[in-house]
This record gives C-alpha cells, sequence and structure tokens, in this order.
C-alpha cells in the first residue's frame, strides 16, 4: 500500500471558549483565559453572545463565532416574560432557558460548534446553554461571578436570599421545561435542578466579601480578578468616569444627571442610541464605545458611576476610586449596598435614581471626604486580589483536556 512520505502535523488542542449571558466582566474572564491558552499553543474559538467583543480576541489569533440569543436578549423581536430575580433559576429562565424550543435550539446550536470545531475542552463564562450540551459529552468548566454559581444544596441551587426565599419561577416548572427542551434536543432529563450546574469543575471567583452564598460553600471562591492589573488613583485625578450598560444610561433621569455632573466627563456606553450620545457630546461628555482599560480607567477617575459589577466595584475599592452605582440586577444592589454602608460613595436602584440626587451623589463623591474614606478602605480591598483567577480556571482547563502545556505563572 502506498504511503505518504509527508510527516503528519500533530492537531493542537482546542478549546471552545462561550458567553452566552450577563455583564462585560464575563467577557473579562473568558478573554483572560483565552489568552492563557493561546499562550501555551491551544487554538481558541470564542462564541460570544455580542461580537462587537471580537476586537478584544482577533489581536490574540482568536476566532469568533455568533452564540446563543435568548429570548431576553431579543428584545423587541419576542415577547417575553420578565419575572423579580431572586436567584440563579429565575435569572435563567428571565433569560429564556424555561422556554423548551429556545433550549433545544441552543444544544443544536453548541452541537453543531462541537462538530466542526471538534474541542477538547469547554470553558463556559455564564454559559448555561453550553453547558447542558457540553455534559456527558466533553470536558467542561464553569467559571463567573460568585453570583452567577451559586452552591447546590440538596441538589438545588441555593437562591440570592437564602434557601427560605420563595423564587419567582417555581423550581418543578423551571425543571420542567428544561427537560421538555432536553428532549426536544434527544438529550436525557435532568434529575435534579443543581444538575444545570454540573461540570467538571464549577469555578466561582471573588471578591468574597460580595458573595451571599459564603455561608453554604464548602469552598471559598477564587481571588478577585482586575483584567489588566490593579492601579491606585492619581493624586490629580479629575474625571468623573461612566461605566454603564446603554439600556441604564439612556434613561432621561440619568442622561440629564450626566450633562450636568461636575467637572470632565468621560464615559464608556456600549449600545447608547444615537439621541443620547448626541445629548451627552453636546453637555460636553467625552463618550466612547467601550470603557477604557481598566487600570487607566482606575488612575484617572476622581469617581466612577457604574452599573455594580462586582468586577468593577472591587477594583474600585482596591484602588481608592469612590463609586455611585446604578444597581439594574441583584449583584448591583449587593456591591452598592456594601460601598454605601462603608461611606464610600453612593448607591439607588436606577429606577428609583432622579437627576438631582445623581448630581449630588457624583459631587459628594468628588469631595476630600469620600477620597479620604476610600483612600483608608484601599488595603482591606486589595486583599481580595492574589493568583490570577484566569490562569488557575486555564490551567483547570487544560488538565481536564489531557493538556500538558505548560501555561506559566506561579
Amino acid at each position: 500500500m502506498f504511503r505518504s512520505s509527508r510527516r503528519q502535523t500533530p492537531r493542537r488542542p482546542r478549546a471552545l471558549l462561550a458567553w452566552e449571558l450577563g455583564s462585560r466582566g464575563n467577557v473579562a474572564i473568558l478573554l483572560g483565559v483565552a489568552a492563557h491558552l493561546r499562550a501555551a499553543g491551544i487554538e481558541c474559538l470564542a462564541a460570544l453572545a455580542d461580537t462587537r467583543h471580537d476586537q478584544h480576541f482577533l489581536p490574540l489569533g482568536i476566532r469568533t463565532v455568533q452564540t446563543v440569543a435568548w429570548p431576553a436578549a431579543r428584545g423587541a423581536d419576542v415577547a417575553w416574560t420578565q419575572r423579580p430575580v431572586f436567584g440563579l433559576t429565575d435569572r435563567l429562565a428571565n433569560h429564556g432557558l424555561a422556554d423548551p424550543a429556545s433550549l433545544a435550539g441552543a444544544i443544536g446550536h453548541y452541537e453543531a460548534l462541537f462538530g466542526l470545531f471538534k474541542p477538547d475542552v469547554v470553558v463556559c463564562a455564564s454559559a448555561f446553554g453550553g453547558l447542558l450540551a457540553a455534559q456527558g459529552r466533553m470536558p467542561v468548566v464553569a467559571c463567573g461571578t460568585a453570583q452567577e454559581l451559586p452552591p447546590i444544596v440538596a441538589g438545588v441551587p441555593v437562591l440570592f436570599r437564602g434557601p427560605a426565599a420563595v423564587p419567582s419561577w417555581p423550581f418543578p416548572d423551571v425543571l420542567d421545561a428544561i427537560n421538555q427542551g432536553l428532549a426536544l434536543a434527544g438529550r436525557f432529563p435532568l434529575e435534579q435542578l443543581g444538575s444545570v450546574l454540573a461540570a467538571e469543575e464549577v469555578m466561582p471567583f471573588g471578591p468574597d466579601a460580595f458573595d451571599i452564598f459564603a455561608p453554604w460553600r464548602s469552598a471559598p471562591c477564587l481571588p478577585a480578578y482586575a483584567p489588566g492589573g490593579l492601579a491606585s488613583r492619581d493624586a490629580d485625578a479629575s474625571e468623573s468616569s461612566v461605566c454603564l450598560d446603554g439600556r441604564i444610561a439612556a434613561t432621561p433621569q440619568v442622561v440629564a444627571g450626566l450633562i450636568r455632573m461636575d467637572g470632565p466627563v468621560r464615559a464608556g456606553i456600549p449600545g447608547l442610541p444615537e439621541r443620547e450620545r448626541r445629548l451627552l457630546g453636546e453637555g460636553g461628555a467625552v463618550i466612547g464605545d467601550a470603557p477604557a482599560p481598566l487600570p487607566q480607567l482606575l488612575r484617572r477617575s476622581r469617581v466612577l458611576v457604574h452599573h455594580g459589577g462586582p468586577e468593577l466595584a472591587g477594583a474600585c475599592l482596591a484602588a481608592g476610586v469612590p463609586q455611585v452605582i446604578l444597581a439594574q440586577a441583584d449583584e448591583g444592589h449587593l456591591t452598592g449596598a456594601y460601598v454605601r454602608d462603608r461611606g464610600l460613595g453612593a448607591y439607588q436602584d436606577v429606577a428609583l435614581a432622579t437627576t438631582g440626587w445623581l448630581v449630588d451623589c457624583v459631587r459628594h463623591a468628588r469631595s476630600d471626604e469620600i477620597a479620604t474614606a476610600c483612600r483608608a478602605f484601599a488595603p482591606t480591598a486589595q486583599a481580595w486580589y492574589g493568583d490570577d483567577p484566569a490562569l488557575l480556571v486555564a490551567r483547570t482547563a487544560a488538565r481536564l483536556a489531557g493538556i500538558t502545556a505548560d501555561l506559566g505563572g506561579r
């Protein structure tokens, strides 16, 4: 039999990186994991809910594809019921995992990706469709914030307000809907709702101070994550910086407040409608489509207005930067209350925040009184940071896939 004299080039190991829900913090941790895997010679494909983030992956030589668009993300294209969020299951059901047809479609989407890309491991950052699709098929790692990865007690994810809280979406209804979707996709049903989080490794990261589930965890969270590293605020920092979701920033009272804020205003607001962009520009604010890199943002901000994501809130505390938090989701309320109760800034539900409140709070946050309190608290927050959690997740993913590449680090 004729055999080619050419030597076959061994196939590089592959990792599929998935993000479906949540904030830019999930993209940041996934990008950090990708950078470590890519540096070790592991081929990566990023499946992103919003491919505008491909600008961060492409310089690493990582291709991106659009992943699942859950009903809630399609906005006006679908009529979808939203209920108050008291825990993970409410959040998943609100996004659409409790819609059998949507879940079956998500699993079919990932099965196609698996067949085309043939990954050796899947890393899911707030990607629950990816988790369900990969279960039993290949090694999978779940990573994300503590609020997105609660502990499992008696087969049920602990609720945000504790095990005694009553969810908006009853557990049996959510489990039945998920199992209907799995049946449509030709998969076996889940015996209990906690199996949604079944993975070889579930790796939530801190800060632990923002983990409402700490009493029920059997192991602590990973260290807090600061993409690009922490930085201290410059002594002459003058900007009021804004990092908000476009939907929050576009509310009339927020637009009016941003226009009236003291001092120079620089805002990174993805998805800000053109009308609001024009109004803010006419008011003197410098508007960008994305926030500045974290170290740069921390150094130049005299106060930072944001939605209360735990990664950004923790980094501000460690850098000694005062904060004004406009919370929309449960984690924003948690971090906002933490900041407010320690005199390190202000917090309000975005639906209740008036223009006058926002202007007054930003003015107070720029004062020497708040700045002094934030500088004094910074060493406490700096202790939340240690080993790079993105590196820890990348090492785990490599190990589960049988990859022996050296990922470096400590």
